[in-house]
C-alpha cells in the first residue's frame, strides 16, 4: 500500500507520514519515512517533512527521519544530528531502537560514520563522555558502520583513542553466552575501543574471549602503538 500511494499520490503519503508524527504510533512512520527520498515532490517538501520527524519526542521516528537525511540532505542532517547527541540523556540505553536490531547509542553512532563530517564526530564523542559505560559502548561501536574510506577509519581512530585509558567496565556476558571477553563478563571500554581500533590498524592479533586482563592490557598497548606509527 504504501508503495503505491507513493507511486500515485506522493503529496498524500507525505500527508500520511505527517500524521503518523502526531500520533502515539512508536514504528509505524519507518516504512513511510524510508519511501519520502523517493517521491516526485520538490526536495525542499520532503526534507521539511523529514526535519519534523527528526524533531518528534518519539526515538524512533527521530532516528528513521535522521537516517533517510543522512543521504537525502546531509547539510541539513549534520546540525540536526549534532542537536540530538547533545541532547542524549547519560542512559540512551533506555530510549527503545530495538525494531532496528541495534541500540539506539549505536544507530546514531551509524549516523556519524555515515555522514562523516567533524561536528558530528565532536558531537559523538561529548555524548560518548558524558554516557554512563553501557551506553558510551554503544556509542563507541562504530566498526559496524560505513563504508571503509581514509576519512572515516582517522576519525574513528582519533575518537577511538580518547578512550584507550578508559577503565570503566560494562557487563557484557549475556552478549557471549558465558564466554565473555573478561573475567567474570566485564569488559572494560579500553579493550572494546582497542578492539575497533585494532581491525582499522589491520592488526593481525584477534583478542581472544579467554584472554586475562594483563593480556588485554597487553593487546591495547600493541594497538596504541601501531596507531602512534600511523598518527606520525
Amino acid at each position: 500500500i504504501c508503495e503505491v500511494l507513493a507511486a500515485r499520490h506522493p503529496r498524500r503519503l507525505l500527508a500520511v507520514y505527517r500524521r503518523i508524527l502526531r500520533a502515539p504510533s512508536r514504528f509505524a512512520s519507518v516504512p513511510f519515512a524510508e519511501l519520502l527520498p523517493r517521491l516526485a515532490l520538490p526536495k525542499s517538501d520532503v526534507v521539511s517533512a523529514l526535519v519534523e520527524g527528526v524533531q518528534s519526542e518519539n526515538p524512533n521516528i527521530r532516528q528513521g527521519a535522521l537516517y533517510q537525511l543522512c543521504d537525502f540532505d546531509p547539510d541539513i542532517c549534520v546540525p540536526l544530528l549534532v542537536r540530538v547527541l547533545d541532547s542524549l540523556p547519560e542512559s540512551p540505553r533506555l530510549v527503545p531502537g530495538e525494531q532496528y536490531g541495534a541500540s539506539y547509542g549505536e544507530l546514531l553512532s551509524h549516523d556519524v560514520v555515515h555522514l562523516d563530517r567533524k561536528p558530528a564526530w565532536v558531537a559523538l564523542e561529548r555524548a560518548a563522555r558524558r554516557a554512563d559505560p553501557p551506553d558510551r559502548l554503544d556509542l563507541l561501536t562504530t566498526g559496524r558502520f560505513g563504508s571503509r574510506s581514509a576519512s572515516r577509519e582517522l576519525h574513528k581512530l582519533a575518537l577511538l583513542a580518547g578512550f584507550l585509558n578508559d577503565q570503566s567496565h560494562v557487563d557484557v556476558s549475556a552478549l557471549y553466552a558465558g564466554r565473555a571477553p573478561a573475567p567474570e563478563g566485564q569488559w572494560r571500554i579500553c579493550d572494546h575501543v582497542a578492539r575497533e581500533m585494532a581491525r582499522i590498524l589491520r592488526v593481525r592479533e584477534e583478542p581472544d574471549p579467554e584472554w586475562s586482563l594483563a593480556e588485554w592490557d597487553a593487546f591495547i598497548s600493541r594497538v596504541r602503538d601501531e596507531f602512534e606509527k600511523r598518527d606520525k
